[in-house]
């Protein structure tokens, strides 16, 4: 893919009411950018309640000029990458300065007042003929959770557009701009707050970092260990996809849960009892599994978590049967959404709804690198665990070799190791192939160049395959990990120099 190329951007930010929120907001924007592109910001404030005094050593250049003509921003444009204007709430700054902005963050809080008057200021821009500026809005909404705790879609609903970023409260303990004058983006990078406002900085500059997690059944166990070498290696992720098996991963990691609390709660299918608990067999009219069991165990560590809850976004892949379609899931209960991405067709019965019959993402879509590229996300680590022909064919070697070590034994062994090895190859020949190994080696050979593709169009491709397992092996967790682990380790420098660390 080609390297990130930085043009001239001026960047608006607004609210109907004058707000400290939205100065130190555009404050801590203008920080985190040039920390970002390692170069000064420009920050033009129009509001003149705002009395902020500034650290001159944050990457930031300063003017308060109150009014300010197009010319004037035009001026200042050869100087700067990027510009960052704090408007006043004045409609008359907005008019003035339309063509000037690439886009506008329309900065509103989460309380109901705030939402409709944002609502009512987007549909007078219309009547004012600002359709420019209206276009260019990009909603950035700012939670204030001892309010009214409107859901994302809800508050969608209430101002009538999509909303592009939530920002959580910066706290009373950490202020957004401290009395030194240093944003809280450059002080306490740990804080939601400098989290949130940094994934938004890296938005505008084209610096997210994705992850695509594809599917593999058993095989995804492996994201655990990509997901571990990531965390010793401080790799910031920002925006996650995942189809199947990648989807549930994607979910738990994204909800802040670290590798070794996702490695525990795999482990609980390390009992091939406890995986076959998970069966509910039903009448075979859309899946041989009712999906009931699968549901409830995935509920008991996601439990009523929503896409809301989770500290890094992620998209969620499902493939609709009944209009062939692939799309992702990006609202409300992440369980649904897990469930429907996971839904083997033939295995699961797939959730219907609305004339749609939703299963598993990865039928269309195996490892979702396009969801990321949608977003705008230009750089991105594919993971891609399913077996190819190569692995395929050292498998097929090793298990060879296996039977000619159990014929040998046949012949030399003692009777209780020939009564072992005969009862097996009994059963061995009575179950295999099954028909889930049956079902899942059908859909992984056509999905398998499906995911190459996906690849290609990503940055660092991660191949974890542990290729002597089958997709049913959920027993071994350590196995998969490990493979995880040693994939990510080999690849870390690449990984490390995308994300400029």
């Amino acid at each position: 893919m080609d390297s990130i190329k930085h043009g001239k951007k001026v960047i608006g930010v607004y609210s109907v009411r004058n707000s400290h929120g939205r100065t130190e907001y555009a404050i801590n924007l203008s920080a985190a950018m040039a920390g970002l592109i390692k170069d000064k910001v420009l920050f033009i404030n129009m509001d003149q309640s705002c009395k902020a005094k500034l650290n001159p050593n944050i990457g930031i250049d300063f003017l308060n000029p109150g009014r300010i003509r197009k010319q004037d921003i035009n001026d200042v444009k050869k100087d700067y990458s990027y510009i960052v204007v704090n408007l006043s709430s004045e409609v008359n700054s907005i008019n003035e300065l339309q063509g000037s902005f690439d886009s506008i963050h329309f900065f509103v809080e989460s309380e109901r007042s705030s939402l409709d008057s944002a609502r009512k200021f987007l549909e007078e821009l219309i009547k004012d003929g600002a359709s420019e500026a209206h276009d260019k809005m990009k909603m950035v909404v700012s939670r204030l959770d001892i309010f009214d705790r409107f859901s994302l879609e809800e508050i969608s609903w209430l101002i009538r557009r999509d909303v592009w970023d939530i920002l959580p409260e910066s706290g009373i303990l950490e202020p957004s701009v401290g009395p030194e004058g240093i944003p809280v983006v450059v002080k306490a990078h740990s804080s939601e707050y400098a989290k949130a406002i940094l994934r938004i900085a890296k938005k505008e500059t084209g610096r997210l970092l994705g992850l695509a997690l594809g599917s593999g059944a058993a095989f995804g166990i492996a994201h655990i260990g990509v997901f571990r070498v990531l965390e010793k290696n401080n790799i910031p992720i920002d925006i996650m996809s995942g189809s199947s098996i990648g989807a549930l991963m994607a979910s738990m990691w994204g909800l802040g849960m670290s590798s070794d609390e996702i490695e525990r709660i795999a482990g609980k299918l390390k009992s091939k009892l406890n995986v076959m608990k998970l069966l509910d067999f039903g009448m075979p009219i859309s899946g041989i599994l009712i999906g009931r069991r699968l549901k409830k165990f995935i509920r008991s560590f996601l439990g009523e978590k929503t896409f809301e809850d989770l500290k890094i976004p992620v998209k969620i892949m499902v493939y609709d049967l009944a209009n062939r379609q692939t799309f992702a899931v990006e609202k409300g209960l992440l369980v649904e959404a897990v469930y429907m991405s996971i839904a083997v067709p033939g295995i699961f019965k797939p959730k219907v709804d609305h004339g749609r019959v939703m299963v598993d993402g990865g039928i269309s879509d195996p490892v979702p690198v396009g969801a990321l590229l949608k977003q705008g996300v230009k750089k991105i680590i594919a993971v891609n665990v399913m077996p190819g022909p190569e692995d395929i064919y050292e498998r097929n070697m090793a298990l060879r070799k296996r039977a000619e070590r159990e014929k040998k034994a046949m012949r030399e062994g003692s009777f209780y190791v020939k009564a072992r090895l005969g009862l097996r190859n009994a059963l061995r020949k009575l179950l295999t192939p099954n028909i889930f190994d049956v079902i899942m080696t059908s859909i992984q050979s056509m999905e398998y160049m499906l995911a190459e593709n996906s690849c290609k169009k990503a940055n660092v491709v991660l191949r974890p395959v542990f290729f002597d397992a089958e997709a049913t092996d959920f027993y071994r967790v350590e196995d998969f990990v490990k493979q995880g682990e040693k994939e990510t380790l080999s690849h870390i420098e690449e990984i490390k120099a995308l994300a400029e660390i």
